[in-house]
């Protein structure tokens, strides 16, 4: 909006080339701020902001663990990482000399996303579950995890599992 035309900023070339005469606003549609340029992100002051703590531990986005994330969480002091399947039970990712973080493993079936997100590409259907059939799925998966004493770390965006009927599944 016309209102809001104060808090864009110029996007500039990274390579030098002159400025860009398309501005970006500042914070995202839902009013989060925009990360730097040049990396850093502002995930960790916005926690802070909110919180008045640092963040202890971390999820890659669609669990996206790459060769570099134990370095980078180790240099930024994380305590667990939640981004791996790797067992049912937490786990030690280590580096020799720089230090340890803790994993604590999910697995897709814990997580909604696979439960009522559709897919918007035709070569790759994903069909949306009715909400009983999710809540069978996160049952018997913690029903496992309590008989066995496995861990169990269910992953419920508000955006998917916030919806009426599936927010009624939950509450039972």
């Amino acid at each position: 909006s016309l209102q809001k035309m104060s808090a864009l900023v110029t996007i500039k070339n990274p390579v030098g080339i002159a400025e860009s005469p398309v501005k970006a606003p500042e914070t995202d549609v839902t009013g989060q701020r925009r990360a730097a340029a040049g990396g850093g992100g502002q995930g960790g002051e916005q926690f802070i902001e909110h919180t008045g703590q640092r963040p202890r531990g971390f999820r890659a986005p669609l669990y996206n663990f790459s060769e570099n994330t134990l370095d980078l969480l180790l240099e930024e002091g994380f305590a667990y990482d939640a981004s791996l399947m790797g067992d049912d039970i937490p786990y030690i990712l280590a580096r020799e000399k720089e230090g340890s973080v803790v994993e604590l493993p999910s697995h897709y079936g814990l997580d909604d996303f696979p439960h009522y997100m559709a897919s918007r590409d035709p070569a790759y259907i994903m069909p949306i579950k009715a909400p009983s059939h999710a809540m069978d799925v996160f049952r018997a998966e913690f029903d496992a995890a309590w008989e066995f004493g496995g861990l169990w770390v269910a992953v419920w965006h508000p955006f998917l599992s916030g919806r009426l009927a599936r927010a009624r599944a939950i509450a039972g």
